[in-house]
């Protein structure tokens, strides 16, 4: 199930999305000691990774980790584990657990609090999430993490749909009709698309979207 918030713009959306993070992320410290919080790659985060570093949040408790990763290092520009320690994990001393190793050694990820608390995920036109592919492994119910392979060549590494499935709450800001229309699609049904995964899932995704 979608629930839609619509905004004007892009930079309205990630505002959003930061506010109702930073909400979520203090309510689960209160009730649990701790939190985590699953974050993706691209572009789009850029608009709302700066506003959570703003946040008088516990960042100490609060355990970051992303949706996927490519199979580069630390000093590529691609590299979204790189985008989230110098926007986020830096200005506040959270601690970023990658996902580069986590298949062949999943300990560090397996032991963070799970359920996550929150995704913040991203979708693709062909109906992407994180890194799960049309025509590709999605994963099994217990695997962690999945390989892929994405259209920009890299060898990927993604969280499984299993693993998506139980987090606790789903968000996504998203652009453009495209978008809107394969978001639509999935909820509707559509289980060729990975982003039905959360789409269509009983835990609703919660979108903010904007026409551009």
């Amino acid at each position: 199930m979608i629930l839609w918030r619509n905004f004007a713009t892009m930079a309205d959306g990630c505002a959003a999305v930061a506010a109702l993070t930073v909400e979520l992320l203090a309510d689960a410290v209160i009730r649990r000691g701790r939190a985590h919080l699953i974050l993706s790659g691209g572009r789009t985060p850029t608009g709302y990774l700066p506003l959570l570093a703003e946040a008088a949040l516990p960042w100490k408790q609060i355990a970051l980790s992303l949706s996927d990763e490519r199979g580069v290092p630390l000093d590529h520009p691609d590299s979204n584990e790189a985008m989230v320690r110098r926007l986020l994990a830096d200005p506040t001393g959270a601690v970023v657990t990658g996902l580069l190793g986590a298949e062949e050694n999943p300990a560090s990820l397996r032991a963070l609090p799970w359920p996550a608390d929150l995704s913040i995920l991203g979708v693709g036109p062909d109906g992407h999430v994180a890194s799960l592919f049309p025509g590709q492994s999605w994963g099994g119910d217990t695997d962690m993490v999945v390989p892929a392979h994405g259209p920009d060549g890299h060898r990927r590494l993604s969280l499984s749909a299993a693993r998506l499935r139980q987090c606790r709450r789903h968000a996504m800001v998203a652009t453009g009709a495209a978008k809107r229309e394969v978001l639509e699609r999935a909820e509707a049904g559509d289980r060729r698309l990975p982003v039905s995964v959360v789409a269509a899932a009983e835990t609703p995704l919660e979108v903010f979207w904007a026409p551009e």
